[in-house]
């Protein structure tokens, strides 16, 4: 059996975000992403958008608000729109504008990254979530949520997640996960495929919906059949 050692700085294990062994292990325990294109770190890809409201302020004011439990796991599609009177909004929240990324730090192998398009562009969201805006002279928004929602990145982020019972990924770890960059136009082809996935697997979604009203329908009517006559 191999095992790897290294001798660490003290300076560096307070310096870091994680005491974790791969904070410090460099490129021997790195996973590699196999691609023509050029590697970048998310870091330079993105900047964080830090502000915040408390919507609490303005008890009767109406917010969009999202939160990790609006976002479906791996396909990144908001399942509810809630618009929702400021009381209602227990804490600070993160504010968000068009186009920007909302990746979820608690829990990161639930793969929940939502880019604010289509119905709702901009809002409040929990705290949970790194509010991140592109870097549009290099990647476009709906590429990016695809990148951050494969396999590879929700793997990177495990590694780096800190804490047992809630486990989170902190932005400085998450922002050296190298992604695969291609040229805006190349990008711009791969969101449309990406689009026509969506839109299908929306009408598949739907499709199923209908199939499970139709099936809750009919064994509703098999129950009321089966019932014995009223004596009366």
């Amino acid at each position: 059996m191999t095992m790897w050692t290294s001798d660490i700085f003290a300076a560096a294990l307070f310096q870091s975000p994680s005491w974790a062994v791969e904070s410090f292990s460099g490129e021997q325990l790195s996973m590699a992403f196999e691609s023509d294109f050029p590697l970048e770190p998310l870091s330079v890809l993105v900047s964080q958008r830090r502000k915040t409201l408390r919507p609490q302020e303005t008890p009767t004011a109406l917010f969009t608000y999202v939160g990790l439990e609006d976002i479906e796991p791996e396909t990144g599609l908001l399942l509810h729109t809630n618009v929702v009177e400021g009381r209602k909004i227990r804490s600070a929240s993160k504010c968000f504008s068009a186009d920007d990324v909302l990746y979820s730090r608690l829990r990161p192998y639930l793969n929940k990254v939502f880019v604010a398009s289509g119905a709702v562009t901009s809002g409040l969201c929990s705290n949970e979530f790194y509010v991140l805006t592109p870097n549009r002279d290099k990647v476009l928004p709906i590429y990016l949520r695809f990148l951050l929602s494969m396999p590879y990145v929700v793997a990177q982020a495990q590694r780096w997640q800190t804490g047992s019972a809630l486990p989170r990924v902190p932005l400085e770890s998450l922002g050296k996960v190298q992604l695969p960059i291609p040229p805006i136009d190349v990008q711009r082809q791969i969101v449309e495929q990406i689009d026509q996935y969506a839109l299908r697997l929306q009408v598949l979604e739907s499709g199923l919906n209908q199939l499970r009203l139709q099936a809750r329908t009919v064994i509703m009517d098999l129950i009321e059949k089966s019932r014995p006559p009223d004596p009366h």
